[in-house]
């Protein structure tokens, strides 16, 4: 045991700096909960001072925390908004390793994701868009998009595929 030896005062501080390491955790997990239901309450409301989005792992909207796995709200909430200049997908390590067939797993799934890009695909206010370290560009990828090219050809300025696996 990691006691084993101490002295009771010893056991007693190390006991007492476990303790508050947890709550550090504890303290940024809701911290960060809280900045992203902040964050989407923002897209929701059409915030003007929301004019560029961020998502992927430790960004804006970090992907391993996301507190609510309603993805196709999540982008029907995008595609909704009128505010939104830019939209940045970013993914952190293996770009495939973002999604896993399980419906069960924690990180987005394709369904997911296509469900995501549908909403997304009704905005037409977005004018620059970016996939990092993504993996969705197949014809079944660019399909989905489709839409939201056709829907913002007067405003779409900008695409940008950075790092990501074709096909």
């Amino acid at each position: 045991s990691y006691f084993k030896g101490m002295s009771a005062k010893r056991k007693a501080a190390a006991k007492a700096k476990i303790v508050e390491k947890a709550r550090s955790y504890a303290c940024e997990e809701a911290r960060r909960i809280r900045a992203h239901m902040e964050l989407r309450a923002q897209v929701r409301s059409n915030d003007p001072k929301l004019r560029s989005l961020t998502i992927g792992p430790r960004d804006t909207l970090d992907v391993e925390n996301f507190p609510t796995r309603d993805w196709e709200a999540f982008g029907k909430e995008i595609g909704k908004n009128t505010q939104l200049k830019e939209l940045e997908i970013r993914l952190f390590g293996e770009a495939d390793a973002f999604y896993d067939e399980e419906e069960d797993d924690e990180d987005i799934n394709k369904e997911d994701m296509k469900d995501f890009l549908c909403g997304v695909a009704e905005n037409r206010s977005i004018e620059k868009l970016v996939f990092n370290n993504f993996h969705i560009f197949s014809a079944e990828g660019f399909e989905m998009l489709g839409d939201f090219f056709s829907n913002n050809r007067n405003n779409f300025k900008s695409l940008s595929i950075v790092n990501c696996m074709l096909g």
